[in-house]
């Protein structure tokens, strides 16, 4: 056991300052001094003295927290504010997908397709051309039809359910048709047709064109066709008719007549051999063009609301057939 230390009889008052230099040089004077003894005499101390003062141990001040610079701040704001405007531009700005312009066309027969044509600044060679060119393209698939609208642009009056008129796409009426292919029949057989009309090209040997229009009154209609037809095939031949070749009398390539897509219509003569005569295809009255025995253009009165012109038998009893289901469907 280690001697007790002196204190030259002073009292504790007056006794020699204990530091942290003098308690270390007393521990190691003791011997077999470790480093845990001297970490566990600091502790030691350090709670003596922290009891004399009535305190507890400090505790740990906060870290203080790191400032930002000024150009970051500044470049975190650049990007917060173009971030924004992105987001702003994304949501109001941005650009709608385009959507088709709906067409409103005569719907009194099914078809398999339809396909518009502008009316804007079409003449009659232009109208002959695209007329042509489809019928002189790849052939559609047997029985199929494709119907082809000619059409207009309009803005549709505004509704409960859409304030702003929006453009709409309106098939033209009759008179507007007659007035583009330069046509002129007797004005009471005009007046006698209905605005809707179905003008298409069906799959039959090639693509062959049709007419039907809805008339109003059969009596006037009747007797205007017949009155029109030393006319017709100069106004409807080119987009109707079928061409035969006169020396073999077999159907030739052009789908036109040879006047075919001239700004000016020049009238086909008609003669004996190529005038209209009776006939009947599928127990219906028609007045058709027969060209070396072969048949090139008719019309006909299905029922008394309506008027067919094509230029082959098929094709005509597909169209009526198509329009008699219609008709049962509604």
């Amino acid at each position: 056991m280690p001697p007790k230390e002196k204190n030259d009889g002073l009292p504790e008052e007056l006794q020699p300052l204990r530091t942290y230099k003098s308690d270390i040089e007393d521990i190691f004077k003791r011997g077999k001094t470790s480093t845990a003894d001297v970490v566990l005499a600091e502790k030691k101390r350090r709670e003596k003295r922290l009891e004399k003062m009535g305190a507890a141990e400090p505790a740990l001040s906060p870290r203080p927290k790191a400032r930002l610079s000024k150009p970051t701040i500044i470049m975190s704001a650049a990007l917060i504010i173009a971030g924004s405007a992105a987001l702003l531009f994304a949501v109001f700005f941005k650009p709608k997908p385009q959507t088709e312009i709906p067409i409103i066309h005569p719907s009194f027969i099914n078809v398999e397709s339809k396909k518009g044509l502008e009316s804007e600044n079409l003449n009659r060679s232009q109208l002959i051309s695209a007329v042509n060119t489809l019928r002189n393209g790849p052939p559609l698939p047997i029985g199929s039809i494709i119907q082809l609208i000619i059409t207009k642009t309009l803005a549709a009056p505004p509704s409960e359910d859409s304030p702003k008129p929006k453009p709409v796409r309106a098939a033209i009426a009759v008179d507007e048709f007659l007035k583009i292919i330069e046509a002129a029949p007797p004005s009471f057989l005009t007046r006698a047709l209905d605005d809707e009309f179905v003008f298409g090209l069906h799959g039959s040997a090639g693509n062959q064109p049709f007419l039907v229009f809805k008339v109003n009154s059969f009596e006037n209609t009747y007797a205007g066709m017949l009155a029109w037809e030393d006319e017709i095939l100069t106004a409807l031949g080119p987009i109707i008719k079928r061409k035969t070749d006169p020396l073999t009398g077999n159907l030739s390539n052009a789908s036109s007549t040879s006047q075919g897509a001239t700004s000016t219509p020049s009238k086909e003569l008609i003669t004996a051999e190529s005038a209209f005569k009776d006939e009947i295809v599928r127990n219906l009255d028609v007045r058709a063009i027969r060209e070396n025995n072969v048949l090139t253009f008719l019309y006909s009165f299905p029922d008394k609301e309506t008027l067919v012109i094509t230029n082959n038998d098929k094709t005509f009893r597909d169209v009526v057939a198509r329009l008699q289901a219609a008709k049962l469907v509604r």
